[in-house]
């Protein structure tokens, strides 16, 4: 259902980029001899430039109604326009005819299309990081009904990302009722697919072929890893890549037919370019920089009329410049603030922790992955022989070889020419990302599509030689042999391999559970507009502001590298709660805390928030919890407090505490223990305890919760323990209502108990008398009796022993530990 779903999306797209195809066709000659596979991707693209237009301006035209009303007059104007051209006998497009290449193209991309979003059925959100981020983006624009400044209702942070993407996954949200977290999550393996066609579209213009444009396509769907494998994150990368390789295409034309362009041809091309760089900046700079070498190329060759080749330079940078203008304008004036942003807080710092991956990345991910080791002796030898073939090929003669020598150069040299840049200067990562090493992979493929070009080309002129008949066909059997040798492993391998690999990738960031999805719903449902959610950056939490629709401290955007907040998150993680945290979540206006039912994959090991540490914290409240999903409000009672228990609520299994009475002293008696209103001394309730020995030598029940500390170091010292106790009723000399402390082996134990003469271990502690608050330095106490400090974590244990027959009847309250 969910293929059906983004193959109406991509309809929905090309019916707005259609109508502008058709005004840009009356105008130009640019996109005339176009197949359909190509028209069809430049009308997605062409429909998503236009919804980024309309949220572009701020007149608030990017509201659900609009964009119905702008769909249906995109449709009727295009059935009345080519419905009157069939009428008058004309085509509807200059080349409408499927080719042969065209269909294979087709099912290819289905094909992959399929493998890719096979995954994501096993999941319930993409990457913690990325699409969460995205996910914030598109949802605030769907608020604001435009692109704003800021990333209000949800953080003062100035929105200075290009929104390009952002539009195209706000439409997915208009359509079909997704939240903008799913929409971002199922239309990235989407334009991943989409791959296949850009591959080519550029294919095409690089060699007018239409099987080099089939063989490069399948180059870039299943020969290369990237962008297949793109799980991490790079939602708005897999949006633009496709694209990116329509520039290209773009750009070949600019190389080789430059001074025949007339104006308005260039100022679409710079137009295509600026949509480019909404959706992903670093692309464009990899087209930019490409232009500026070519113009610098011409100039120094003296190659046709200089002056006309600075004036189509200059025209498409500063057409291209235009879609993106907003954001260069707020990166300029905001450059001086902390962190270069407004609405940051003020104790922002680079994040050095976003390292770039070597310049040689792509042979490294190839030698890495868990592929068989023939396949990727396949890849290398390729990649090698399609180096020498365009070593032997003569480039300079030959057209096909000569565009690829150019490309190759523009999508190998100037990334790695900016990853390289980008390791020394650290704000150069402000502009560039961690994909640009993916555009690597274009040079990569297109080494292989030469070579598999080649070899093709040379096999089908020899079969065309042979005469008809036996000879003929024994060559045409040899040339099918080769082709299925070549291909068939990597097709063979993007359905068994590919499949669990983008599974066990998605697994180290998509860890969102159905739990959190629901915990989040509900929160958008229940709590107040003006909640304030502290999360952890490194579980669902960051979505909690794109799903629940409430402020969240912080989301995955700049914010998130405040020194405080870095602090806070890393404290929590260790159970940390002191006078000092609590003043931070106070300052930052905290109304509750999400906690994620797991954590993503770090290098560093375990970030985890654990319900533990919230559970018995007085300052704390479960609001709702989901399966392994918590919610609490954040009330401060006491920053000294960690445990607390008066035993205000109706149920005492609900509340962590566990009743225990050992197997072979079960038949000796009846007991009970639970929540009752009598003797209480805080509040209205009190934990109420009794037992009746009926034969045997003894019969106990108790009750038991654990207590956590923290995990770091320090966390058990100066520990106070206070408790309210009253053996009210029938305790004889040989009974006792007991207060145990237990380490978590339960081999070190600290009893206070209302009677001497309980047979237990040394360390007994007698009550002063059988009723009254009591407060022990527990620190202290388990030092002196075992030479060590208190266990980080231990039980609570409170027994109702009874050894005369007598009925006892005992109560106990307002348990507390604090820090003195």
């Amino acid at each position: 259902m969910i293929v059906i779903y983004l193959l109406g999306l991509l309809f929905f797209l090309a019916v707005f980029g259609e109508l502008l195809r058709s005004l840009v066709n009356k105008f130009t000659h640019l996109f005339s001899d176009l197949d359909i596979v190509q028209a069809f991707l430049l009308d997605v693209y062409l429909g998503g430039a236009m919804l980024y237009s309309l949220a572009l301006f701020p007149f608030r035209l990017f509201g659900w109604f609009f964009v119905q009303t702008f769909f249906v007059i995109s449709l009727t104007v295009l059935i009345l326009f080519n419905s009157r051209k069939f009428l008058s006998g004309k085509r509807v497009v200059v080349r409408n005819n499927i080719t042969v290449h065209a269909i294979v193209v087709i099912l290819l991309f289905m094909f992959m299309f399929w493998v890719v979003t096979l995954p994501i059925d096993k999941f319930v959100l993409g990457s913690i990081h990325d699409t969460s981020l995205h996910s914030l983006f598109t949802q605030v624009i769907i608020e604001n009904e435009m692109i704003p400044q800021t990333l209000q209702p949800y953080l003062p942070e100035g929105l200075v990302f290009p929104q390009g993407a952002s539009v195209i996954f706000a439409l997915a949200t208009f359509l079909f009722g997704w939240t903008p977290a799913k929409s971002v999550f199922y239309c990235t393996p989407l334009f991943i697919s989409i791959s296949i066609l850009g591959a080519y579209y550029l294919g095409q213009k690089i060699s007018k072929k239409a099987s080099f444009g089939l063989i490069f396509s399948i180059a870039i769907g299943f020969v290369g890893t990237h962008p297949r494998i793109l799980t991490w994150g790079g939602n708005n990368f897999a949006v633009a890549f496709p694209f990116f390789l329509l520039c290209l295409a773009l750009l070949i034309d600019i190389f080789s037919s430059a001074c025949e362009l007339r104006k308005r041809e260039v100022i679409i091309i710079g137009l295509l370019f600026g949509y480019l760089a909404s959706i992903y900046f670093t692309a464009f700079m990899v087209i930019v920089i490409s232009l500026t070498l070519w113009l610098v190329y011409a100039m120094m060759l003296r190659q046709g009329d200089g002056v006309k080749r600075v004036k189509i330079f200059l025209i498409i940078l500063i057409f291209s410049l235009l879609p993106i203008i907003p954001n260069i304008f707020k990166f300029v004036i905001w450059y001086p603030y902390p962190g270069h942003n407004i609405g940051l807080p003020s104790d922002v710092t680079a994040r050095s922790i976003w390292a770039f991956p070597s310049p040689l990345w792509p042979f490294e991910i190839i030698r890495d992955y868990s592929y068989p080791q023939l396949f990727k002796a396949m890849i290398f030898i390729l990649l090698v022989c399609g180096i020498l073939s365009l070593i032997f090929s003569k480039p300079l003669k030959s057209r096909l070889s000569k565009n690829i020598l150019i490309l190759i150069g523009c999508t190998f040299a100037i990334p790695e020419a900016l990853i390289i840049l980008s390791w020394h200067f650290s704000f150069l990562r402000m502009i560039t990302g961690a994909t640009t090493c993916v555009i690597l992979f274009v040079s990569l493929d297109l080494l292989v599509a030469f070579f598999a070009y080649d070899i093709f080309s040379s096999f089908g002129r020899r079969i065309r030689a042979f005469p008809a008949g036996r000879h003929k066909i024994r060559a045409s059997l040899r040339f099918s042999f080769l082709l299925y040798v070549m291909l068939m492993p990597f097709f063979f391998n993007a359905l068994y391999v590919d499949s669990e690999l983008l599974v066990s990738h998605y697994s180290a960031y998509a860890v969102t559970t159905q739990d959190d999805y629901e915990l989040m719903l509900w929160m958008r449902d229940n709590l107040d507009d003006d909640a304030q959610i502290l999360i952890n950056s490194f579980d669902a939490g960051n979505f909690v502001s794109s799903i629940a629709q409430k402020a969240s401290t912080y989301p995955f955007t700049w914010s998130q590298s405040s020194q405080a907040y870095g602090k806070l998150v890393e404290n929590i993680h260790l159970g940390r709660f002191t006078s000092s945290e609590y003043i931070t979540m106070e300052r930052l206006g905290i109304t509750h805390v999400f906690l994620g039912s797991q954590s993503s994959f770090w290098w560093i090991g375990d970030k985890n928030w654990y319900p533990r540490f919230f559970t018995s914290n007085p300052n704390f409240k479960l609001s709702k919890s989901v399966g392994g999903a918590y919610l609490y409000e954040f009330q401060l009672v006491n920053p000294n407090w960690i445990f607390f228990d008066s035993f205000e609520y109706s149920f005492l299994t609900g509340s962590g505490w566990r009743v225990y009475s050992p197997m072979e002293i079960a038949e000796n008696g009846e007991g009970y223990i639970g929540v009752g209103s009598a003797y209480s001394y805080d509040g209205t309730n009190s934990l109420t305890t009794f037992t009746r020995k009926v034969t045997g030598d003894i019969f106990w029940i108790s009750v038991i919760k654990e207590v956590y500390l923290g995990d770091y170091e320090g966390a058990s010292d100066n520990i106070e323990l206070c408790f309210f106790l009253n053996a009210c009723l029938g305790f004889g000399v040989n009974d006792a209502l007991m207060f145990v402390i237990s380490s978590g082996d339960w081999r070190d134990q600290l009893f206070f108990s209302t009677s001497k003469q309980i047979a237990v271990r040394e360390e007994l502690i007698i009550l002063a008398n059988g009723s009254g608050v009591n407060k022990f330095d527990l620190s202290r106490m388990w030092s002196e009796n075992y030479g060590a400090s208190l266990p980080n974590a231990f039980f609570i244990q409170i027994i109702n022993h009874d050894a005369d027959e007598v009925p006892n009847l005992g109560y106990v309250d307002f348990i507390l530990l604090s820090r003195d």
